[in-house]
C-alpha cells in the first residue's frame, strides 16, 4: 500500500504538500507560525480588518482569512463589531449597514509561542 502513513512517516507527496498548506497552530508548516506572528502583530499595530491586516502583512486576503479563523477557532483573537465611529451612526442607514457587515478583529490573548 504506497502512500500509507507507515511508522509516523508519511511519504506521499500530495499529504505532505496538504500538511504544508493547513498547517497546525505553533508549528511550522511552511512558516505558518511566522505569518501568524504577522497577524498579530498587525492586529495589535492597528490594522484590524482582513484587507488592512493582508496590507499590513503581505499576505494574500484567502491567507489572512485562514489565519484568522485558526486564531479565532483557539481564542486568540475575537470579532468586534460595531467599530464605526460616525457620529451620524445612529441615524444613517449606511452607517448602521456597515456596522453589521464590517468585521474587525482585536487580540484576546497572543500565542506562546509569538514573541513581539
Amino acid at each position: 500500500m504506497a502512500g500509507n502513513d507507515v511508522g509516523g512517516v508519511d511519504d506521499h507527496p500530495a499529504r505532505q504538500d496538504a500538511h504544508q498548506r493547513i498547517g497546525g497552530v505553533g508549528e511550522d508548516y511552511g512558516g505558518v507560525s511566522e505569518q501568524i506572528c504577522r497577524v498579530i502583530r498587525a492586529i495589535r499595530g492597528g490594522a484590524n480588518s482582513i484587507d488592512a491586516i493582508a496590507a499590513a502583512t503581505g499576505l494574500s486576503v484567502e491567507r489572512v482569512r485562514g489565519i484568522i479563523g485558526v486564531l479565532l477557532a483557539h481564542g486568540y483573537v475575537r470579532e468586534a463589531r460595531g467599530q464605526c465611529r460616525c457620529p451620524l451612526r445612529r441615524v444613517c442607514p449606511l452607517a448602521r449597514l456597515r456596522e453589521r457587515l464590517l468585521k474587525t478583529y482585536v487580540v484576546v490573548k497572543e500565542p506562546p509561542w509569538c514573541k513581539s
